[in-house]
C-alpha cells in the first residue's frame, strides 16, 4: 500500500499501485484509487452541491457566449456568385470622444450551410480587401476616407484608426470592388448601443446593386459618447469643447481691448480739449 499526498484532505486516502514494475502506475505517477478514495470524493462533493453548480454554470455561460464581443454589426452580403460575412464594429468599445478608436472590420467568404457563423467548417477569411475597398467615415455633413489596413496575425480582419473629437452619429462606408464587382455598403451606429440580440436575425432580402445583395442582418455598434460623462478622478471636457471655450475668451478678451481702447482715445481727446481752455 501506498500513501499519495495531493491536497490536505486527501492525505489519507490510500492508492494501490499496479504489479507493473515500469509502469507509470507502479511509479507511483498515476495511482490507481481504491473503494474508500472513490466513497471520499462522492461524499465531499455532495456535502458541497456549490461545486456541481458553479460548473454546470460555466458550462452554460460558455455555450451561451456570443459569437463575437458585442457591439458588432453582421450582415451577409451575396456579392457577385459568392456570399461573404461582414463584421464591422469600432476599435476599443465603448467608443469615447478624444480616445483612440477606428473601424474594426472581419470578412469572411461565408460557409453555404451556415454562411452567418465564421467558425463554420468552410468559411474562409478574405483576404486581400485592402488593396480593393477603402473606407469612408462620416459624421453629420463631415467626411474623410481612409486607408484599410490588414490587423497583424488576423487574416480577414482590417482596421482603420481615428480619434473622434465630438459626439455625433458615425457612419461606415465600404467602396471598391470585391471579386472585380464594384461594391458601395454602408454601416451606421445605433444610438443606444448593442441593443439587438445577436441571434436574431433580419433576413429579409434588400438588392443593394445589380451583383449585390444583403441576405442577412444581425446586431449593432454603438455611437461615441461623451468624454465629461466617464471622466475620473474628475470631469474633463473634450478638446473640441476646450477650443470653442477659449475662442469666446479670446472673443471677449479682444473686444474688452478694443473698448478699453476706444475709452481710452476718448478721455485723451477730452482731456486734449480741456487743455486748450486753459
Amino acid at each position: 500500500m501506498r500513501k499519495v499526498v495531493m491536497f490536505p484532505e486527501l492525505q489519507k486516502a490510500k492508492f494501490r499501485s499496479s504489479g507493473r514494475k515500469n509502469s507509470l502506475f507502479s511509479q507511483g505517477v498515476f495511482a490507481q484509487p481504491d473503494h474508500k478514495f472513490l466513497h471520499f470524493v462522492i461524499r465531499s462533493m455532495l456535502k458541497k452541491p456549490i461545486i456541481i453548480f458553479s460548473l454546470a454554470a460555466l458550462a452554460f455561460t460558455a455555450m451561451a457566449l456570443p459569437k463575437f464581443a458585442s457591439a458588432h454589426e453582421e450582415q451577409v452580403i451575396r456579392i457577385g456568385d459568392k456570399d461573404y460575412l461582414f463584421v464591422i464594429g469600432s476599435l476599443n468599445e465603448p467608443v469615447i470622444v478624444d480616445d483612440k478608436t477606428g473601424i474594426d472590420l472581419r470578412v469572411f467568404l461565408s460557409d453555404p450551410s451556415n454562411p452567418s457563423d465564421p467558425k463554420a467548417p468552410f468559411a474562409k477569411p478574405a483576404t486581400g480587401l485592402d488593396k480593393t475597398i477603402k473606407a469612408e467615415i462620416s459624421a453629420g455633413d463631415k467626411k474623410q476616407v481612409f486607408d484599410l489596413a490588414p490587423a497583424y496575425a488576423n487574416p480577414g480582419a482590417y482596421i482603420a484608426v481615428f480619434f473622434p473629437t465630438v459626439k455625433a452619429a458615425l457612419a461606415y462606408r465600404l467602396f471598391g470592388t470585391i471579386d472585380n464587382v464594384p461594391v458601395d455598403l454602408n454601416f451606421v451606429c445605433d444610438p443606444a448601443g448593442h441593443t439587438h440580440n445577436e441571434e436574431v436575425e433580419d433576413k429579409s432580402i434588400v438588392r443593394i446593386s445589380d451583383k449585390v445583395t444583403r441576405k442577412m442582418k444581425a446586431g449593432a455598434f454603438g455611437c461615441p459618447l461623451e468624454k465629461a460623462d466617464l471622466g475620473f478622478p474628475e470631469k474633463s471636457s473634450s478638446l473640441y469643447d476646450i477650443r470653442q471655450k477659449t475662442s469666446e475668451l479670446n472673443y471677449f478678451a479682444i473686444l474688452s481691448l478694443i473698448v478699453g481702447l476706444i475709452g481710452a482715445i476718448a478721455g485723451i481727446g477730452a482731456w486734449m480739449k480741456s487743455k486748450k481752455r486753459i
